[in-house]
């Protein structure tokens, strides 16, 4: 049985969303939905989804990729909406994007860890109201995605493991950071990045033996697909780089698509979308709600 604290943490969260929301004069549709909702979090924080689908801590996760040296994809909204023929504002949906996606979050994967949303399935200490005001509110129809798309065989990573101070409280933000640089350590690096997002003066590659910058597309970067992919393989050593090279992508979801292309020939790239802009906005002591950390590039 839910603890008494949790079920009425619950119950006022779905009060606050009926009020705020002006709900008193909801058909059965909407009253559905929110019950839906209040039953999704319930589940959420008791644990009922350990035994549906497995999904690692954001810890963990950089743990198990480091061990398994394997490629990673991160999966969030934007890749469902494009699954589901819907456009972004930074990538107009296209037949052959979907398919790739929908293929890489639907198999087993062999070759590439696949990210979904920890904190949509387990519950998390959240920094702040907002956050956790999203969470609640958007976990059951993201989650009813991830349960519709993804392949129960995969030990799936946190989609959101490089976010973590932007979501959840830690004692001690540096040692997480110090984790996620060690992913570099003496690696060659070689940064596919959309020419408008910025290089920022605290470098998550500073433990790298070498650093490359490649740039693409902000905007639809998927219609030069082909090209980058090209422009990639010019760098491409042996398969896995001899253990020392990684391609790293801020490309949205072509950079998806093109770290699958890789994983298939056994090269080692990494999805690593805000990841350096959550250590910038760390080292710079900015606020990630206020100054908008979320905005895309």
């Amino acid at each position: 049985m839910l603890p008494i604290r949790n079920y009425l943490h619950n119950l006022g969260e779905n009060i606050k969303y009926i009020l705020k929301n002006n709900m008193f004069d909801l058909d059965y549709q909407k009253m559905q939905e929110v019950y839906e909702i209040f039953e999704w979090n319930k589940k959420r924080e008791n644990g009922s989804f350990d035994n549906v689908i497995k999904v690692l801590s954001p810890i963990d996760s950089i743990d198990y990729i480091k061990k398994s040296n394997k490629s990673f994809i991160r999966f969030g909204d934007g890749e469902i909406k494009l699954i589901n023929g819907k456009d972004l504002s930074f990538q107009k949906y296209e037949t052959k994007l979907s398919s790739i996606l929908k293929e890489v979050i639907s198999n087993y994967q062999q070759n590439v860890l696949i990210g979904i949303n920890y904190m949509v399935f387990h519950d998390m200490d959240i920094i702040d109201d907002r956050t956790k005001a999203i969470n609640f509110a958007h976990s059951q129809k993201i989650g009813m995605s991830y349960l519709k798309l993804c392949n129960k065989q995969n030990i799936y990573i946190d989609a959101a493991f490089g976010l973590l101070p932007a979501q959840s409280s830690l004692d001690n933000y540096d040692n997480f950071f110090e984790k996620l640089k060690q992913l570099f350590f003496n690696k060659d690096i070689i940064l596919f990045i959309g020419e408008n997002v910025k290089q920022y003066k605290h470098n998550i590659f500073e433990y790298a033996k070498s650093f490359t910058v490649e740039y693409g597309p902000t905007t639809n970067a998927f219609s030069q697909y082909d090209e980058i992919l090209e422009r990639v393989k010019k760098y491409a050593k042996s398969p896995m780089g001899g253990g020392q090279q990684i391609f790293c992508f801020i490309l949205g979801p072509t950079g998806k698509a093109l770290v699958y292309e890789l994983s298939k020939l056994n090269y080692l790239a990494y999805d690593i979308g805000h990841m350096w802009k959550a250590y910038y906005f760390y080292k710079e002591n900015l606020d990630y709600t206020k100054d908008n950390f979320f905005k895309p590039d």
